[in-house]
């Protein structure tokens, strides 16, 4: 499915499922932090890694990202970029976007910059986010 340290679609609420059924969601767990990250981000070098995701996306039944940045200790206008882009362009693709492990001070700096999350779902950890995911919509 996917490559080696890079995303890849799981069965919603199915950890260990050979075969769920087709109606059973899919997410993908994008996980964004650490320096290295943030520094790929400034040198344009994350962009393979958000590839990666939008091909998971594409997969059969890949229908909801969750993006964890617990580990982003601090955004700058190019990594907030990245970030928004790479949950936009996997909206456009049909998936439901949930962004979590948001820190007070990433979401002040998110804010500060004009950020548009108005169409990504958050919350404020993976536990809740996957809870979320796991969570009939209605």
């Amino acid at each position: 499915m996917g490559k080696p340290g890079f995303p890849t679609p799981l069965p919603a609420g199915g950890f260990g499922r050979a075969q769920p059924s087709q109606e059973e969601p899919r997410f993908i767990l994008f996980v964004c932090g650490g320096a290295a990250w943030t520094a790929g981000a400034q040198c344009g070098r994350s962009i393979p890694c958000i590839e990666t995701l939008l091909e998971g996306v594409a997969a059969p039944n890949a229908s909801i990202v969750i993006m964890n940045i617990t580990g982003v200790a601090s955004v700058d206008t190019l990594v907030a970029s990245m970030l928004i882009q790479a949950a936009r362009a996997a909206r456009l693709l049909g998936a439901r976007v949930i962004l979590t492990g948001i820190s007070a001070e990433v979401a002040r700096t998110l804010v500060g910059l004009g950020a548009d999350l108005g169409a990504i779902e958050t919350r404020a950890t993976l536990q809740d986010g996957i809870a979320l995911a796991l969570k009939p919509q209605s």
